[in-house]
């Protein structure tokens, strides 16, 4: 019996690691996601424009167990001198990722705080499974 049920248990927690459940917490992503959504995440990803992207909130928010779920409108690359390798992004360089929000008038993003270290991502938004009615 141990021989089914552990496989299965296995299998389900590297699919949660992969692919994590995300709730939508507030409307600064309005229209495309609104407060209560759920979605799925995945950790593997490319680094792109105009994505959707959950990262560590800066430093001095105190969100210490949030995630900020914003889109990317500027990839900044400071290439240090010696670098000659590509980052996981596959980026040559230090990454640096302008997040906004869709709504603007509701939104706590990068032209408040500035720039997010690309390491500080944790994964791409990839689709909505349930969307909370009005």
């Amino acid at each position: 019996m141990i021989w089914i049920i552990l496989p299965i248990f296995l299998l389900l927690a590297v699919l949660l690691y992969l692919f994590p459940p995300i709730q939508i917490c507030g409307n600064s992503m309005y229209p495309a996601l609104r407060d209560g959504d759920i979605g799925i995440g995945c950790r593997i990803y490319k680094l792109k424009l105009n994505s959707i992207y959950v990262y560590e909130p800066p430093v001095g928010r105190d969100m210490k167990n949030y995630y900020v779920v914003k889109r990317v409108s500027r990839i900044i690359i400071e290439q240090p001198i010696g670098k000659n390798h590509k980052d996981r992004h596959g980026f040559y360089g230090n990454v640096k990722v302008f997040f906004e929000g869709d709504n603007r008038r509701e939104s706590f993003d990068s032209n408040n705080y500035g720039t997010v270290d690309a390491n500080k991502i944790v994964a791409k938004y990839l689709f909505t499974i349930y969307r909370k009615r009005r």
